[in-house]
């Protein structure tokens, strides 16, 4: 089941329940309106028990991305949470992310600072965009050096979030059940561009219905990051589906940037 169509069975509830409200205030009822008395109640009732029951389903296999972060955010199957961190001084932000899906999939992952106080403007805090491939099922990292700026250390961003996502030869089976809050959508590819010159950080993605994403910026790291700290992806975990999904841990690493 989508977000799309369990929000559309949500909406569906709501229609039923304001549909039997109006439905008994009337004092001379016919046919029709007895039939929305008793049959709104019910087909609300049998679609409550549906989502009652898809809630309640059994994992197939492990939510590894709620030990990192939970809640979490989702864009269409693939899961992601950011954690930020500092490592000798550099600080780094960590995009923990899996695939509910049984097929690989790749992402584009926009973090963009939030807008400064009565301004259009935006906050000197670097924006991230970036592609992940995830195998399927799979659990993994994308590690980006991410400097902070000495006047933002320590402070409180709401920055907004948001994903693509793209199953190449189609998702397959659903084996991760639990869903993620959902992100936004970035813009155009075209914006690429100004990422590559640094103009994220002003607001150059467009980006329809964004999730907002809290984040406390660390202390006492680099307010630029060394040459030597280069973005990286590693995938930490694959399910070993042929034999029956029981985990199989993996070294494998893969490099990418933008």
């Amino acid at each position: 089941m989508g977000q799309s169509f369990k929000a559309v069975l949500q909406l569906l509830i709501v229609i039923a329940c304001v549909a039997t409200f109006f439905a008994w205030i009337f004092d001379r009822p016919d046919t029709i309106l007895w039939t929305i008395r008793f049959g709104a109640p019910v087909v609300g009732l049998i679609i409550g028990w549906v989502l009652w029951r898809y809630a309640r389903r059994k994992e197939i296999l492990p939510d590894m991305l709620a030990d990192v972060a939970s809640p979490y955010f989702e864009r269409d199957g693939f899961c992601f949470a950011f954690v930020p961190t500092v490592v000798q001084g550099i600080s780094w932000m960590q995009i923990f992310f899996q695939n509910r899906y049984e097929k690989p999939c790749t992402a584009r992952i926009v973090l963009q600072p939030p807008r400064k106080s009565f301004s259009l403007g935006r906050i000197p805090l670097e924006g991230l965009d970036v592609d992940i491939e995830c195998d399927g099922a799979a659990f993994g990292v994308y590690r980006w050096p991410w400097p902070i700026k000495r006047e933002l250390q320590g402070k409180s961003v709401a920055c907004e979030i948001a994903c693509r996502t793209h199953y190449p030869n189609g998702g397959g089976k659903l084996l991760r059940f639990r869903e993620g809050m959902r992100a936004g959508s970035p813009g155009s590819e075209g914006t690429r561009a100004a990422v590559a010159v640094g103009l994220l950080a002003i607001g150059v993605v467009t980006i329809s219905n964004p999730a907002t994403l809290s984040l406390r910026l660390p202390t006492d790291v680099l307010k630029e990051s060394p040459p030597q700290a280069e973005p990286y992806c590693e995938i930490l975990w694959r399910p070993d589906l042929p034999t029956g999904g029981f985990p199989v841990l993996s070294g494998d690493a893969t490099s990418t940037g933008q």
